[in-house]
């Protein structure tokens, strides 16, 4: 009962601050908005049994991402680069599309025989058997259900997808250092 009580109560506030993040009026609105909703999103993977992702979720997203937009936000207002005001206007066409297409939606969600927790555990199982030794594969399902696998995945087969990430974002917070860094005398000059 309290974790279904906890999955309406995520659900419900991810999509409020989602809807928050087109609807604000003030640019930092939204992305305060952006924080709230991917926080809800961690807690909705807490409640799939993905603590992994909860975490990657918090510290990725709501800790990096959306406060490095936040930053940079802050930064164009003190400059005067950015409007105060979002200029969000309802597409008529888009409305009518999402009001068609809402209805084939729900009955999407509705009728597809979704799979539960311990029906997920036993796929996740079988396969982590034909991927890693068996002996192996017990004692890390044993140990980490899932962090194990994910970390190892990390580590070894997605390293340089993982480490271009990090070299992106670097090179966003130079870019945004620079951009805020006073003008020197010459470049006022020219």
């Amino acid at each position: 009962m309290a974790e279904a009580i906890a999955f309406w109560v995520s659900s419900i506030v991810a999509l409020a601050s989602a809807l928050g993040v087109i609807a604000a009026k003030r640019v930092i609105y939204s992305v305060v908005s952006l924080i709230v909703c991917l926080s809800a999103v961690a807690v909705l993977y807490v409640l799939l049994y993905a603590p992994f992702l909860a975490v990657v979720q918090i510290i990725l997203y709501a800790g990096g991402i959306a406060v490095l937009t936040l930053f940079a936000v802050t930064a164009a207002l003190q400059k005067g680069d950015l409007p105060l005001e979002n200029v969000n206007r309802i597409n008529l066409w888009a409305l009518t599309l999402v009001i068609l297409g809402a209805p084939f939606l729900f009955y999407l969600v509705t009728s597809i025989k979704w799979p539960t927790a311990s029906e997920m555990a036993n796929q996740i199982t079988n396969i982590a058997q034909v991927i890693i030794p068996e002996s192996e594969g017990e004692r890390i399902l044993k140990e980490f259900p899932n962090l194990s696998l994910i970390g190892d995945a990390l580590t070894r087969t997605y390293v340089l997808p993982f480490e271009i990430v990090g070299l992106i974002l670097l090179a966003v917070m130079v870019g945004v250092i620079l951009m805020l860094r006073p003008a020197t005398e010459e470049e006022t000059a020219e």
